[in-house]
């Protein structure tokens, strides 16, 4: 796996992210990860979140300053970790959260569409087998996904997760996958919005990548 990630990649968001798409970030960080969250209480160790929580306000405490993002993004530039076309491209673009914990108005029909098409009787039954099984594979989960018709362009809009993510996730691709109590996170995304328990995503996922390591 990935050994470091980037501060962009640290907060999910694009190299040239405007302040209140930083700000955005890093309080949905803050919330998911904090010790009084229920919806990751149990996928994340009381260490594991520390570091989380712990990278995420380094990458925030120097992206939302000016000139130390600057020096940043001239270190990333010179280790080829960042293009030009990355740091400089569509920078009018509109602020949209990371890992949005309340669904803006604009996904509103995208989270109705997702729902509706993992209500299916064939669906339902194949979900049922792949949650109890001990370790869950990547292509299990692609397979699910295709049966409802979910594009990863939908998850990504929900979720926020990249799809070159969600790509290596379902691809099982170890080597391109992110450290994993970030990929905790990004899966328990993948999950909700495939209305499927991270509770058993999450643990399943990770025992198939112990498996396959």
């Amino acid at each position: 796996m990935k050994e470091e990630l980037t501060y962009y990649e640290i907060l999910d968001i694009d190299p040239n992210a405007t302040f209140e798409e930083i700000r955005g970030a890093f309080r949905e960080i803050q919330s998911i990860y904090d010790k009084d969250s229920l919806s990751t209480y149990s996928l994340f160790s009381k260490e594991e979140r520390a570091v989380i929580l712990a990278q995420a306000e380094r990458a925030f405490s120097t992206l939302t300053d000016r000139e130390k993002r600057a020096a940043y993004d001239r270190e990333l530039l010179e280790v080829g970790k960042l293009s030009e076309e990355m740091l400089f491209s569509n920078k009018a673009k509109t602020p949209v959260p990371v890992f949005t914990t309340n669904v803006p108005e604009s996904n509103g029909q995208t989270l109705r569409d997702l729902k509706q098409k993992t209500g299916g009787r064939e669906f339902q039954s194949l979900k049922d087998v792949i949650q109890a099984k001990d370790a869950i594979s990547g292509k299990e989960l692609k397979k699910l996904r295709g049966l409802a018709g979910i594009s990863l362009t939908d998850i990504f809009e929900m979720s926020r997760v990249s799809v070159a993510v969600l790509e290596a996730i379902e691809s099982d691709s170890i080597t391109k996958l992110p450290p994993s109590i970030y990929l905790k996170g990004f899966l328990k995304s993948y999950a909700e919005c495939l209305d499927l328990d991270p509770l058993r995503i999450v643990p399943g996922y990770m025992v198939n990548l112990s498996q396959l390591s």
